[in-house]
């Protein structure tokens, strides 16, 4: 296997909400083209056979460029009046990977496939507002349907496989947990199953240029009648602790008092049924 000198992202854009566009990166009133150069994602001195797979990190507040007169030093940014605006929502860049491999000098071979990213992904201040999540449960076990929007883009944006990358991602139940805390104290659940709809551009101003319905459908027990808040946590696909969507949502629970539940649907492979069974408390 050839010696790695350094992996690059390169022919870099970013979407603007109507085009694409080069991404120019900036640092003291300089631009470098992200497009025609390379945002360095990892570089050495030393180069030795490349390992079958590492991880790299990029930083659009930290970029550095093979152009760059110090590669290694230079610190360029790609928020800035002639590259992706501060203040706009879930912007989506897409890129190739190229690899630097070094003989006597240094090959860069670019991966003709583009990817995708979404960076500074953005949720206003509560993310289940008119989601449409049920407001009350009657049963101390129950299913819930804890619904909210999530930061999305459109095929006529991106190519549909990509689409479908974010919603796979979304759909992905361990990537999520669900808190419940209430009257009883603490309880947090991963989904049993996650729904992610058609993303729309509909009121998604403060999403970006597109928002998804997500549905997260949780066991929940509430063993006494009164308010609960549930709120979501999603773990996302980079190297980034789980991300607690803002806001919550409320729900009263209006429960039998000394009446016992147990999960609504059991199914049992052989004649033998275990089963949780809650009893609602004054």
């Amino acid at each position: 296997m050839a010696n790695l000198k350094g992996i690059y992202m390169t022919e870099v854009e970013y979407y603007d909400g109507v085009d694409w566009k080069e991404l120019l990166v900036e640092k003291d009133g300089t631009n470098l083209s992200a497009y025609s150069g390379h945002i360095i994602l990892y570089s050495t001195d030393n180069p030795s056979p490349a390992p079958s797979g590492m991880s790299v990190t990029v930083n659009f507040n930290d970029i550095r460029m093979r152009e760059a007169s110090k590669p290694a030093e230079d610190k360029y940014v790609a928020f800035h009046a002639d590259g992706i605006s501060a203040t706009q929502k879930s912007p989506i860049v897409r890129y190739k990977i190229a690899v630097g491999t070094w003989t006597s000098e240094e090959i860069i071979t670019v991966n003709q496939n583009l990817h995708y990213m979404m960076i500074n992904a953005a949720i206003p201040a509560d993310a289940y507002s008119g989601a449409g999540s049920a407001a009350t449960v009657k049963e101390s076990n129950a299913n819930v349907a804890l619904k909210l929007y999530f930061p999305a883009f459109l095929s006529t944006h991106i190519n549909a496989d990509a689409v479908n990358d974010l919603k796979n991602l979304l759909k992905t139940a361990d990537n999520w947990s669900v808190t419940k805390e209430g009257p009883t104290g603490s309880q947090t659940v991963t989904p049993s199953s996650v729904v992610a709809g058609t993303p729309t551009a509909e009121s998604a101003t403060a999403y970006g240029i597109a928002k998804v319905l997500v549905t997260l459908n949780c066991g929940l027990t509430f063993p006494m009648s009164g308010t609960y808040s549930l709120t979501a946590t999603f773990q996302s696909n980079d190297v980034d602790a789980a991300y607690l969507l803002p806001g919550s949502h409320s729900i009263t629970a209006s429960i039998m008092v000394n009446s016992g539940s147990t999960t609504p649907l059991i199914v049992s492979f052989d004649a033998d049924a275990m089963m949780s069974v809650s009893i609602a408390g004054a």
